[in-house]
């Protein structure tokens, strides 16, 4: 899709104007290093309520997270500040004191295993440097047959209830008790999350700490699971006696002052509507209020923590417009729609200055009125507003500060423009649109932080960081979630929201950042940037889905000793990212940029088919080879030599972000940086001889060892690969066959001399890796140990094994989607089995992982019988059993000798079984929705341009879970208008389920396409098993006879500058064109003035031909501005029609 790019005249930070900081000359520098010295050595108090990152409590362990291991252990999971000498682990059973069961932890260590808590209930805390003033807040957990995972309470804000979450281990149950009695209000917020709103008594004046217990229905007298909490009081008093004076004299200023009240720690202070500020005093003073408006003021209380009281009664003042010489205009977000910010201050400059000539604030519609005294202009203007320390900006105020720096900075949003005239009263400031960064939750937000410097260093665009979990639909939930509270802190931040954002998204969670865009629920994406995704999966995603380790048997198969789930790699593979391809193609009004890395280790190649690769994503999929619908139709692809962990990191990486703009706004002279790369073509592996051997898989406790034999039958290389997760290093010796017992084992420190490449290093997705690669390979059996050290806690760890060989399993299925029930036939073939040495008897084998983490054992059989087509032709063939579970099915085929010891090969097959989460029902109706109405399905008419087309259904769930519902709209011909989604998570079985799919009206007016409209390929796609359908229906509704001119892109229709006469490029017939429209013939049609407008400088004159030839034959002018090369958007004078940008 097209870029978007609305045009401004922003300052630029490359050496010809001014940064923030460069004004003071050195003097804030000295500044900040002398605070630096004094805040060294002095002792701060703690701010009262112990607020995180604050005075002493700033030292605490936060965010202390149980979980229940096999064998009844306990693992402990926190945050650990910097700089501790030590920790303790303290453990309280039953009702019982706290005692400690851990003395001396390292003061970084943030992981503990319990390992004999003994059954019953109990309660954890850490504590930093033995000082009980430094202490976690506790966590419960119940070991024994009730399973609570991750069990949390807390007053709700603001009211007397108390919301319980927890994880259940079972689907048992339960029973909730508030101090020992029955309480309503448990519920089901996901199929493994539930929840609990309980209603309290009144605290009283002081507050109240009430228990939470959670037991089994059918034992409440058993093993319960505790948390508990203070309850505050919420029949607080409103602040009283506001009163609001002006300054003396003609000083603007609006003093405020108010009676003290003890049950508040902090004031907050409204001004119409918008928080401006909070302080500990009981007085206040606004510097900048803006003239020309009414000025209500309040201020509310906030408790130790941060308990809203009712707001105080108002007080009004209003100053008049000042005289002189005046500045006006607004300041807004960088997005479609000039989204105004409603709180900050504007400063005034001698054009080129350094000294403030005056300044002013800006209204709640982001307006702003300056007058400026014995100074005629030009000038420069910069706009600034500090964040509030005590609104949180969700995973932002985790980030270390900045290098170099004593503790954090106060952030701001800036804007800037310069060489403006006196009484000018329609400037424009715009602040660059947030960057939402996206990461998968094993790698953590954490690998942003050199982004983040980056953009506190240059002082341009706001880094906030989210960390998605589970599978692709999972989390793009958590996404939406996420943002959504991202949109409420700048509500309370600023006053507004942009519409939209720039989002940069690494891995695998770069999946669920392009669901989000294709169901678009808070904010559009503009930019989307993917580092390193596996847009058409990775080969390393098969090998990630194997954990059978410790599986027993049960009836009718074998059990695994935890319920798995399907698991994200199931996701990465090229087989299920076919399908996710074909539907998940659109987002609205997106410019999409792909980056793959080319750093990936050349060990490799072979192991990942592909000769370019980051060490974990073929440039291929990364760069999306053979993609070309919706978003992927004309992206800018990027190649860098970065590896896949330096991805979004690295400097290289950094530089890129630069370029293209990511976090602030282009200037109007600057161009899009054009890609460096088509789309990944001819980067394959050429046809590896590498094939694999075998595959071993884990976990390891602490102190427990294991050794896995490897049958080698070549000469030539091996490849041996050690995933593990990143918790801690494996120890890892291999074996070789010549390998006396007395022989040190192969390590990386004798690699080298033992003739072996050996490399270790993380892939960026939280896995550890160490690989061995031997120069020729030996006849026999290779042993490799793993032992996992004492002091780290249970690690995951997968082991392969490759060989070069001519001989590989080649394995087939007859259905790879197949619904619920079937039972798909499994073929599989020895390649170039006349290589065996003669007389060696092959069987073969296969086991097939079911979506819950159980397993059946097959045998395969070349005996032309049960599905085997004929006898002894080699090959082998078996009936899988009848699928009862929906999701993705695990087969993994094994050839090898009748002994074992001389021969094997390994294969391994996905198999997708349709869900029966929900199905689809039969009535639909569909409705417009007017601009400004706020998709409320409120329905056409009134005359009013529509913002989009809303087409309601129902679904029958069959049981709870996530869900994604999609359609197409389409004319009567079929023909292609819109596609959209909408995500969804139902709590339990239900029927007549209702849901919405909005097609966004931009889509519908570029199509010049009239209605009636169809909607077809409605899709239910179970979220909970995969991205894997549950129900299809085509053709099921068509709506109303609209007409493709009633609908409306807010922010204008996208077009290309300097494209006069709609040709879809910029050439001499443009300006033709134009000198055609303004002296020979005025009728000569411009359905886009805004195109023509090739200078951007808001008229239609001689200047727009010249600036076409001068771009286009003589190199002047700086180019074409904005949109140019790419379309997007800037309403000025206008544009009805532009067919090209869709």
């Amino acid at each position: 899709m097209a870029l978007i790019r609305t045009q401004s005249n922003s300052v630029k930070t490359d050496g010809r104007a001014r940064r923030p900081l460069e004004r003071w000359d050195g003097r804030l520098t000295a500044l900040f290093l002398a605070l630096a010295a004094l805040c060294s050595t002095a002792s701060l108090p703690a701010q009262l309520g112990g607020l995180p990152g604050n005075g002493a409590n700033a030292n605490r362990p936060r965010n202390l997270n149980l979980r229940l291991l096999p064998r009844e252990r306990v693992r402990l999971n926190w945050l650990s500040p910097r700089r501790l000498n030590y920790q303790k682990i303290l453990r309280a059973d039953g009702d019982g004191d706290f005692r400690v069961i851990e003395n001396r932890l390292p003061g970084d260590l943030q992981v503990y295993v319990d390992p004999n808590p003994t059954r019953g209930p109990h309660r954890y805390i850490v504590e930093a440097n033995g000082d009980p003033g430094l202490r976690s807040e506790p966590a419960t957990i119940t070991v024994g047959t009730l399973v609570v995972r991750d069990l949390a309470c807390s007053q709700i804000r603001g009211s007397p209830r108390i919301r319980v979450t927890w994880i259940p281990g079972d689907d048992s149950r339960l029973m909730i008790r508030l101090d020992g009695e029955p309480a309503e209000g448990l519920q089901s917020i996901s199929p493994h999350r539930r929840q609990a709103t309980i209603d309290v008594p009144p605290p009283g004046p002081q507050g109240r700490n009430f228990i939470v217990e959670i037991v089994a229905a059918d034992e409440p007298g058993g093993p319960a699971a505790r948390c508990e909490t203070l309850v505050e009081t919420t029949d607080l008093q409103a602040v009283r006696g506001l009163e609001c004076s002006r300054g003396r004299g003609n000083e603007r200023r609006v003093r405020l002052s108010w009676e003290e009240d003890e049950d508040y720690a902090v004031y907050e202070i409204e001004r119409n509507g918008v928080v401006l500020s909070e302080t500990e005093s009981s007085s206040w003073v606004d510097e900048f209020p803006p003239p020309g408006i009414e000025l209500s003021y309040t201020v509310t209380g906030l408790t130790v923590r941060e308990h809203p009281g009712p707001a105080s009664s108002s007080c009004v003042q209003e100053f008049e417009p000042p005289p002189g010489a005046t500045l006006g205009g607004e300041v807004v977000f960088d997005d479609s729609t000039d989204t105004p910010l409603g709180r900050g201050v504007v400063l005034v400059y001698a054009e080129g200055g350094d000294e403030v000539l005056a300044r002013g604030g800006i209204d709640d519609d982001g307006r702003f009125n300056i007058s400026v005294e014995n100074h005629d202009g030009p000038f420069d203007l910069e706009y600034q507003v500090r964040f509030h320390d005590h609104i949180q900006l969700g995973p932002l105020e985790i980030f270390a500060p900045k290098r170099g720096a004593n503790g954090p900075q106060g952030r701001f949003l800036r804007a800037f423009v310069h060489g403006v005239s006196a009484e000018d009263g329609s400037l424009k400031l715009r602040v660059a649109l947030p960057v939402i960064a996206v990461s998968p939750k094993r790698s953590g937000v954490r690998r942003w932080q050199a982004l983040h410097d980056h953009f506190l260093e240059t002082g341009e665009g706001l880094l906030i960081p989210i960390a998605t979990d589970g599978g692709i639909v999972q989390g793009s939930l958590n996404l939406v979630r996420e943002i959504e509270n991202v949109r409420s802190h700048f509500l309370r931040q600023f006053g507004s929201s942009p519409r939209q954002v720039d989002m940069v998204a690494y891995g695998f969670a770069g999946l669920s950042a392009r669901l989000y865009g294709h169901t678009s629920p808070v904010f559009e994406t503009r930019r989307l940037l993917l580092l390193g995704a596996p847009n058409r999966g990775t080969p390393r995603a098969l090998v990630e889905t194997r954990s059978d380790v410790g599986a027993r048997p049960i009836r009718g198969g074998i059990q695994a000793p935890e319920e798995l789930g399907y698991k994200a790699a199931d996701e990465q593979t090229a087989r299920f990212l076919d399908l996710y391809n074909e539907r998940i193609t659109s987002s609205r009004a997106t410019a999409l940029y792909l980056v793959a890395g080319t750093g990936g280790r050349r060990e490799l190649d072979d192991v990942l088919d592909c000769a370019e690769h980051d060490g974990r994503v073929c440039l291929q999929s990364a760069l999306g080879q053979g993609l070309d619908r919706g978003i992927f139709s004309n992206p800018r692809r990027f190649i860098l030599g970065s590896d896949h962990n330096s991805l979004g990191r690295d400097q290289e990486s950094l530089a890129l972000i630069e370029r293209l703009g990511l976090g602030r706004i282009l200037g109007d002279d600057e161009e899009e940086e054009a890609g460096n790369a088509e789309d990944g073509g001819g980067a394959g592996g050429g046809g590896s001889s590498m094939t694999l051997g075998k595959v071993g898989q884990g976990e390891l406790a602490p102190g427990d060892a294991r050794e896995i034999p490897f049958v080698s039958d070549t000469s030539g290389s091996i490849i041996i690969i050690l995933n593990s997760e990143d918790k801690g290093p494996l120890n890892f010796q291999l074996r070789t066959p010549g390998m006396d017992i007395e022989d040190e084992g192969i390590t990386g420190e004798n690699a080298a001399e033992r003739g072996f490449v050996y490399e270790s290093y993380n892939d960026g997705e939280g896995t550890n890796v160490i690989y061995f690669k031997t120069g020729s390979g030996e006849h026999g059996t290779y042993l490799g140990k793993l032992d996992n050290p004492d002091e780290n806690p249970d690690i995951k760890y997968t082991i392969e094994f490759h060989l070069e060989s001519s001989i590989y399993l080649s394995s087939e299925l007859d259905g790879y989607d197949v619904p619920l029930g079937s039972t798909p036939l499994l073929t599989t073939e020895l390649a170039d089995s006349q290589l065996l040495p003669g007389g060696m008897e092959v069987t073969q084998s296969a086991r097939v992982f079911f979506p819950d983490g159980s397993l059946s054992l097959i045998d395969l059989n070349d005996n032309g019988e049960e599905g085997d087509a004929q006898a002894g032709d080699g090959v082998y063939s078996s009936v899988l059993p009848e699928n009862s579970q929906p999701g993705y099915y695990i087969v993994e085929i094994e050839a090898s000798d009748t002994e074992g010891d001389s021969f094997q090969r390994a294969d391994t097959l996905q198999l997708l079984v349709r869900s029966d989460l929900a199905s689809l029902g039969g009535e639909y109706e569909s409705g417009a929705d007017d601009v400004g109405q706020g998709g409320d399905g409120g329905g056409a008419g009134g005359g009013e341009l529509k913002d989009n087309l809303w087409v309601r259904g129902l679904l029958d769930a069959n049981r709870g879970g996530d869900l994604v519902v999609l359609g197409t709209l389409t004319d009567l011909d079929g023909n292609t208008i819109a596609q959209a989604g909408s995500l969804y998570s139902l709590e339990s079985a239900a029927s007549e389920v209702g849901f919405q799919i909005d097609f966004d009206g931009y889509e519908i007016f570029g199509s010049r396409s009239d209605g009636p409209y169809r909607l077809t390929n409605v899709e239910v796609i179970d979220a909970g098993v995969g991205f894997i359908r549950a129900d299809l229906a085509d053709d099921v509704h068509t709506t109303s006879a609209y007409s493709w001119s009633e609908f409306s892109l807010t922010g204008g229709l996208l077009f290309l500058r300097g494209d006069t006469n709609n040709d879809q490029q910029v050439d001499i017939s443009d300006s033709i064109t134009l000198l055609r429209h303004l002296f020979t013939d005025p009728n000569t049609a411009l359905t886009c003035r805004d195109a023509g407008d090739a200078n951007a400088d808001g008229a239609i004159d001689l200047s727009d031909a010249v600036s076409i030839v001068n771009y286009l034959f003589l190199g002047q002018g700086g180019g074409i501005p904005q949109p140019y090369p790419d379309c997007g958007q800037n309403e000025n004078l206008g544009c009805e029609y532009y067919p090209y940008c869709r």
